[in-house]
């Protein structure tokens, strides 16, 4: 079982990732953007899941809106507050801090703990959220590993095999081939394979995109030695 740093949103590719304002996740040694449903393709993926004394300090729910996003988060994960209709928001905000206590959602602090960030939630629950849509959608197999979709068949290619048989391939089963051990070099790679084919990006962002986590990859690469 992983033993999870504060902070820190899923382990996935050998490396514990974070969620920060910059980018939706980062492996804490360098700070290269890294789309979250790329995460997800590691066999070794496992999503840091809030579980009961999780808490969040008031300085990081400062708006109702946040608060509310936080408690549907929770709430992804089992835990729910009972919601008083005829209490506003300023007095609900009184509390130090929101936890996970008893399966609920409630004003409660210890010292025993475990602390997390609202970039840090909400990275959790948009992972939550797309794995448990593929799943519903039966787009991925009852594994961690995914083989997405989302793209349609932008990300499938049929080649010829060394035997001369045809098969089909995506761009997940070329990384699993060819392992790089580099989240941030295989995000490079989903990028350039694919540069301005998914429909949501155009070539050059892809390829400024690939050129900033390979730069981010590079990085780490000299700090390790």
């Amino acid at each position: 079982m992983i033993e999870f740093n504060e902070g820190v949103v899923c382990f996935a590719g050998g490396c514990q990732w974070l969620a920060n304002k910059k980018y939706p996740l980062s492996n804490g040694e360098e700070l290269s953007s890294n789309e979250l449903e790329t995460a997800i393709i590691y066999s070794d993926y496992q999503l840091n899941t809030p579980c009961e004394g999780w808490y969040i300090h008031k300085s990081e729910i400062d708006t109702e809106q946040k608060y509310n996003d936080v408690v549907e988060v929770f709430g992804l994960f089992g835990a729910f507050r009972k919601q008083d209709y005829n209490e506003t928001f300023n007095k609900r905000h009184k509390l130090k801090t929101l936890t996970i206590r008893g399966g609920k959602v409630c004003d409660y602090e210890s010292s025993d703990a475990i602390k997390c960030t609202y970039n840090q939630l909400m990275a959790i629950g948009k992972l939550k959220r797309m794995i448990d849509e593929k799943s519903n959608s039966k787009e991925i197999p009852n594994s961690s590993k995914a083989n997405f979709k989302k793209d349609g068949n932008k990300y499938h290619r049929e080649i010829i095999g060394l035997d001369g048989k045809r098969t089909t391939v995506d761009v997940y089963r070329v990384l699993d081939a060819f392992t790089t051990n580099c989240p941030a070099t295989d995000h490079a790679i989903k990028k350039m394979l694919c540069a301005g084919l998914r429909g949501h990006k155009d070539k050059i962002t892809d390829y400024e995109n690939a050129i900033e986590s390979l730069e981010g990859a590079l990085s780490l690469l000299k700090q390790k030695g």
